[in-house]
């Protein structure tokens, strides 16, 4: 089942491959499967109990996005899955909340002590 935050997502994705007209790959993921799930070439996402969150890369600059911070405590399972596709240090161009609920900004004053990345 899918919900509207990952219609939107791929369909940006969908829309950003036609016109880039490119053929994406899928980054090798090296962490636990039941977590990080591949949305579609270039887009992940991870669960953390009830909320999605989501990266999403510029195939042609390979800078990324983080598409909400989750609940207070999802912190460090986003730091984790940025890690495991980017290395360690990794950071995003920018943090994109789809809204202001406490279960898309949770981990975002967290995040944002690490990462001096726009909102």
């Amino acid at each position: 089942m899918r919900n509207a935050n990952s219609e939107i997502v791929i369909s940006w994705v969908c829309f950003l491959s036609t016109q880039k007209k490119k053929v994406m790959e899928t980054k090798n993921i090296k962490t636990d499967s039941r977590a990080m799930f591949n949305v579609a070439p270039g887009v992940w996402g991870r669960r953390h109990l009830f909320v999605n969150y989501y990266i999403i890369q510029n195939l042609d600059s390979a800078t990324w996005v983080l598409v909400d911070a989750g609940l207070k405590s999802s912190a460090d399972q986003i730091k984790a899955m940025a890690t495991s596709l980017y290395g360690e240090h990794a950071k995003p161009a920018a943090i994109v909340l789809t809204h202001g609920h406490f279960d898309h900004i949770g981990a975002l004053t967290t995040l944002l002590e690490e990462w001096d990345v726009p909102v």
